[in-house]
């Protein structure tokens, strides 16, 4: 009988050991490109490296070991009661928790402890931690962790961040000294340590209001076991270094607002929706709207075809995410400082800042040793991205479409910004049931729309992305591709924003051409829908408070737009997307 190969034995050897380590013995464990995760179907571990070169062998061991005490150790639903509000303080929650998990698993197992500090060797190189010559806010969480950890544990932060983490000590050490015993006698009790944690964070300056998250009954969600904080990149980090995860579950600010909050904040859609809404405008008629439709995409396929197409995905976006994970991350940390804080420090009168104890004893008429947090003004935003479902984008332009808008919600939840994600087709090809209804009625002239409308809901912007991930991979299914109609598509979705509470609203229309659609082209003169998408679109620009801009792929739509851009390759969609709402996001929202 042939031996098996090392490589094999390898993975052979990690996948008992982590089953082992989690407590599972059922628990499924492949080895894919990509990043590790945790998902419904079992763990998935990057692949080895063939020479099984030792370094890169101890990484993987320490993705699979920490991937294993979180599902051993961590209760998600405690997590999710206590976790803050604020991106900053839940980034930093969820690095003490990791702390928790991981000093639990590493007690009497070397081997696992030497797994771990590879992992994080890894994670904070790439981070850029070896360049950090001061502070910044995207630190904050990472070094908090790392800290922590030196105190529970003695495991002295790795030698890449040591000169970042020695930066925040003179902040951090003093209120850690004094809980890290309280920390440490509760590692084996989730709730007590979270109470705790909650605490520390209000004596390091975060809002106190933040930490009311126990008071919310939410539902228990997922939460991939975080090696530092990775969803916080630092600001000083290597772009290419930082990378979205590409089939990740998180639990953050926007499944906890937007599972608490807005609960009968947006009326009611209706079933048949009215496409002559201010028909005073625009002079464009529909022949009948009876067979019109808003629909959830969940209605539209079963559970297990829409699982099956999110896989199909999920296979995709691997290689995808490489790509445009920089310009996501980069995004983030944009967003993201601006929603955090700033200290001024060397004050008369305010906080008490520990960094200057020593000064204050040795000369204290001449120290001013307080400080004052600063918060960013960052106003609330939606983003809705409205995706051309028409036949043309079938193939390629759809999935990666979906692709793209799958890493942008991700992306921006994480910093508290809400993403909805809609698609506009028709209900049939050449016109359907409406234009056989037309055709009985003895096709009277001039009939305007002669089809029926769909537009999908994939995303609701107060739905988390977790909830809504499966709907995705509906943008798949070649048989929803049909007709587009833009110009009612794009007053839907404004309406949608509309009725939104938050200050800023965005709005984004992905397409592959000018609107199309046989059955009303055939009945009406040959510019009826690309009259009607002007029409629409200079009364947005011109009376409305939101932000339209648009991307055309393969087709220059800057003739109906005033803030639009062309791509040719199909392949730039998702870099384009992240770019143009950076530009956005830098304007901070325009006045009309």
């Amino acid at each position: 009988m042939d031996r098996p190969l090392p490589i094999d034995s390898f993975r052979q050897a990690t996948a008992s050991t982590t089953r082992a380590i989690a407590g599972q013995a059922d628990l499924a464990v492949s080895f894919t490109e990509g990043n590790a995760g945790y998902f419904d179907t079992g763990i998935r571990l990057p692949l080895p490296p063939p020479d099984l070169a030792y370094e890169r062998v101890t990484q993987v061991r320490g993705e699979a070991d920490g991937i294993a005490l979180w599902l051993r150790h961590h209760d998600r639903s405690i997590h999710a009661r206590y976790s803050p509000g604020s991106a900053v303080a839940r980034a930093a929650f969820d690095a003490l928790e990791t702390v928790r998990v991981e000093s639990l698993g590493c007690q009497h197992r070397s081997g696992i402890s030497q797994n771990l500090a590879a992992r994080r060797q890894a994670y904070c190189r790439t981070q850029g931690y070896d360049r950090v010559a001061e502070r910044g806010d995207g630190q904050f969480a990472d070094a908090l962790g790392l800290l922590l950890r030196e105190l529970i544990t003695g495991q002295i932060p790795p030698d890449v961040a040591r000169s970042m983490v020695d930066l925040w000590r003179p902040l951090f050490q003093p209120q850690l000294q004094v809980a890290a015993k309280d920390l440490k006698a509760s590692l084996a009790d989730q709730s007590r340590f979270a109470q705790q944690v909650q605490v520390l964070l209000v004596q390091l300056g975060l809002p106190e209001e933040d930490m009311k998250h126990d008071l919310l009954l939410v539902e228990s969600s997922k939460m991939e076991p975080a090696m530092l904080t990775p969803q916080i990149a630092g600001a000083d980090a290597d772009d290419e270094g930082a990378q979205v995860q590409p089939h990740e579950e998180f639990a953050d600010a926007a499944d906890l607002a937007s599972e608490s909050a807005a609960a009968g904040k947006i009326p009611e859609e209706p079933a048949v929706f009215s496409s002559t809404q201010n028909a005073a405008e625009f002079p464009y008629t529909v022949y009948t709207t009876a067979f019109d439709e808003i629909v959830q995409a969940k209605d539209l396929s079963d559970a297990e075809e829409l699982a099956r197409l999110r896989r199909r995905l999920d296979d995709r976006l691997t290689e995808f995410v490489r790509v445009i994970g920089p310009l996501a991350n980069r995004l983030q940390r944009k967003l993201l400082a601006r929603q955090r804080f700033s200290w001024a420090v060397d004050l008369e009168e305010g906080e008490l800042n520990t960094a200057r104890l020593a000064q204050l004893v040795a000369s204290p008429l001449n120290t001013q040793p307080f400080m004052e947090m600063i918060e960013a003004d960052f106003r609330d935003t939606t983003v809705t991205l409205l995706i051309d479902n028409s036949g043309s984008m079938r193939g390629r332009p759809i999935t990666v479409a979906a692709m793209s808008a799958d890493i942008l919600a991700r992306t921006l939840e994480r910093c508290a910004v809400k993403v909805e994600i809609l698609g506009f087709t028709t209900g049939d090809w050449k016109g359907g049931k409406v234009r056989q209804q037309w055709l009985t009625g003895h096709s009277p002239a001039g009939p305007g729309r002669l089809n029926s409308l769909r537009h999908i809901i994939y995303k609701d912007a107060s739905e988390p992305w977790r909830r809504a991930r499966n709907n995705l991979g509906l943008m798949l299914r070649e048989s929803l591709l049909k007709e587009n109609i833009d110009g009612e598509a794009i007053l839907w979705a404004h309406q949608r924003l509309l009725q939104r509470p938050e200050q800023r609203r965005i709005l984004m229309v992905i397409s592959d051409g000018a609107p199309v659609d046989d059955s009303t082209l055939s009945a009406n003169h040959g510019k009826y829908l690309e009259q009607h998408l002007q029409s629409v679109v200079d009364w947005i620009e011109t009376k409305s408070s939101v932000e339209l801009l648009a991307i055309g792929i393969g087709h220059d739509v800057r003739h109906y737009y005033q803030r639009a851009i062309t791509i040719n390759d199909v392949e730039q969609l998702g870099s384009s997307i992240i770019n143009q709402l950076s530009v956005l996001f830098d304007m901070q929202g325009t006045s009309k």
